[in-house]
């Protein structure tokens, strides 16, 4: 029923969607680099265009307002932006997937030793 190949198999896959989780993490972070440059970009444009922060809106609350307002009307950050929270999903859903499998390699290794201690 349960065997160390199978084990093997699991712990195989643990090491298999591990990397996979190592990978979405790294995309992610780019993603995230590139959508700091673009708000940068957008905030700035639009400070440059008032002739600065004061003079965009007299707080710091308004102004991050009118930064929203503009981040959301930009069609490339809103892209980046959801792709973002994707990648984010991915990534839970990778970690879910490796608990499961550690859950599973654990339950198979429990029968094992019960299995082993009834020989």
């Amino acid at each position: 029923m349960f065997s160390k190949e199978k084990a093997m198999i699991i712990v195989e896959k643990i090491k298999e969607t591990r990397l996979q989780a190592i990978l979405i993490s790294n995309e992610l972070q780019e993603i995230n680099y590139d959508l700091s440059i673009i708000k940068a970009q957008i905030e700035r444009k639009l400070i440059k265009k008032m002739g600065g922060e004061k003079k965009l809106a007299p707080t710091e609350e308004a102004r991050e307002r009118i930064f929203v307002l503009a981040r959301n009307a930009d069609e490339k950050y809103v892209e980046l932006y959801k792709k973002s929270i994707s990648k984010k999903t991915m990534l839970e859903e990778t970690k879910v997937e490796i608990k499961f499998l550690q859950d599973k390699l654990n339950i198979i290794l429990a029968v094992m030793k019960n299995n082993d201690s009834h020989d």
